[in-house]
């Protein structure tokens, strides 16, 4: 009968602290997966924030209307009124918040009108999963912005004009018809 015997190599040692060895591995293990995780979170928190916070910015540019009887400034005071709604939502904002404006030189104006954040983030912790590198992240939105009162009112005459109609003054004619498109 061939008879086996076990061979120590290190008999005066134990195996007593080998739990203890295991434990600090997978519990560092663990830790490292759940900071990656809450790093992830942290992330997709921010940028739903920020995308949040240009929405509603874009929308207070959209509905800007300051009831005044001058064309000129409202595109301005529009986006200035967009910058405080970000800066109100989300103020420690270490990117770039933009107003696309609406070009009044061009007859059909911007294709793209509304606003737009540019920033940087690092998508995970470096030494565990992903890179050093940071990501360009944009956040856009683009909703448009209705012309205000005095701009309708211009266009309105100008359609009066090319009608035949030498001054804007509803008085004077009696069958015009207007349709504004909108406005």
């Amino acid at each position: 009968m061939y008879c086996q015997k076990r061979i120590l190599l290190f008999p005066e040692k134990s195996q007593k602290g080998q739990s203890l060895i295991e434990f600090i591995v997978s519990f560092a293990f663990s830790i490292s997966i759940l900071f990656l995780l809450l790093r992830i979170a942290l992330n997709y928190t921010e940028g739903y924030v920020i995308h949040y916070a240009n929405f509603m910015a874009s929308r207070a540019y959209l509905v800007y209307e300051d009831n005044s009887n001058v064309t000129e400034g409202g595109e301005a005071r529009a986006g200035n009124l967009a910058e405080q709604v970000f800066d109100r939502i989300y103020p420690v904002f270490d990117g770039d918040f933009n107003v696309n404006y609406a070009s009044v030189s061009s007859p059909h104006g911007n294709l793209f009108v509304g606003t737009y954040a540019e920033f940087q983030r690092r998508f995970s912790v470096p030494m565990i999963i992903g890179t050093a590198r940071e990501m360009n992240l944009v956040t856009e939105s683009f909703l448009g912005r209705m012309p205000n009162r005095a701009e309708c009112l211009a266009r309105t005459c100008q359609a009066m004009r090319i009608l035949g109609v030498p001054e804007c003054n509803l008085a004077n004619t009696k069958h015009i018809t207007l349709a504004d498109n909108g406005c």
